[in-house]
């Protein structure tokens, strides 16, 4: 952008120029000619440096050369250090990106100076790579009361094939929150038996998201040997016919099942207890109007 050869007059009383890029060994020769512009590409944290000199052709055509040019040092930036985030609207899982957190998420020019992404889970024996590529969004379920943590980093594809890698973002914690306990309740109305369910003021009364979050219940009556299960299901409401004069005690717990059909339960609820009472026996009397 500046220079006493950038005037037109004092190019005409050259031939051409030679450009010469800084190695281990000296000066290696990378372009020559009257194209006074040349464009090298840089890999992310590259710095090369890089000398000039112009010549003239004289009667015989061989060249005379000017002195070498200052040399010139140019470097491109590392790749910067991703901000990894979560979408903690989604209890359920992990959902992670680079996107609209940090450098990357800046505008689609940032991303341009990517070719992908990696993330890494941590686990007892370090980090292990759970996805790369150019989707810079994951999503992983997560079980109740299960915690992980992730980093990622994202990388330059050379032209060699080699990758070129940011810094580790920093550590992400995702925690699902533990199964809430549920609220058992018996209807009294019904006077033939207990009618069970979860009750109305409980947390997974609230609506259909908190039942998202469970996969069913079960339903105990207490004996003498302890709890045992007289419901499996995910209907949440059960009736147990009861004769006049007895006394059942129930309890209830929820529970979340993955796809290994493994159960992950909450605590157990309130017990509930219901009594029958017996019909009262009438009182018979005599009236004599006589």
């Amino acid at each position: 952008s500046s220079g006493y050869y950038l005037d037109s007059n004092n190019l005409s009383k050259i031939s051409g120029w030679e450009l010469y890029e800084k190695t281990t060994d000296g000066y290696s020769k990378i372009t020559e000619g009257t194209n006074y512009n040349y464009k090298v590409t840089l890999n992310p944290g590259e710095t090369k440096t890089f000398v000039a000199r112009v010549y003239k052709l004289n009667e015989t055509l061989d060249r005379v050369y000017s002195d070498y040019s200052n040399e010139v040092e140019v470097t491109r930036e590392k790749l910067n250090t991703p901000t990894l985030a979560n979408d903690y609207n989604d209890k359920t899982k992990a959902s992670l990106s680079i996107l609209g957190a940090g450098y990357y998420g800046s505008s689609e020019e940032t991303l341009k100076e990517i070719s992908g992404w990696e993330l890494y889970e941590k686990t007892e024996n370090g980090y292990s790579k759970i996805t790369e590529g150019t989707n810079y969004t994951y999503q992983m379920e997560l079980v109740p009361g299960e915690t992980k943590t992730f980093v990622a980093r994202v990388y330059k594809d050379k032209e060699n094939g080699d990758r070129i890698y940011s810094e580790y973002s920093d550590e992400l914690e995702v925690t699902r929150e533990k199964l809430q306990t549920p609220t058992l309740a018996n209807d009294p109305s019904d006077l033939s038996g207990a009618h069970l369910s979860m009750a109305v003021e409980g947390y997974y009364a609230s609506g259909e998201d908190a039942l998202k979050e469970i996969s069913g219940w079960e339903l105990y009556e207490k004996t003498e040997n302890g709890y045992v299960t007289i419901a499996n299901d995910s209907t949440y409401s059960h009736n147990v016919s009861m004769d006049q004069g007895t006394t059942k005690t129930f309890i209830a717990r929820v529970y979340y099942e993955n796809e290994n059909v493994t159960k992950t339960y909450s605590e157990y609820s309130n017990e509930v207890v219901v009594t029958i009472e017996k019909i009262k026996v009438p009182t018979l009397t005599f009236i004599n109007n006589c």
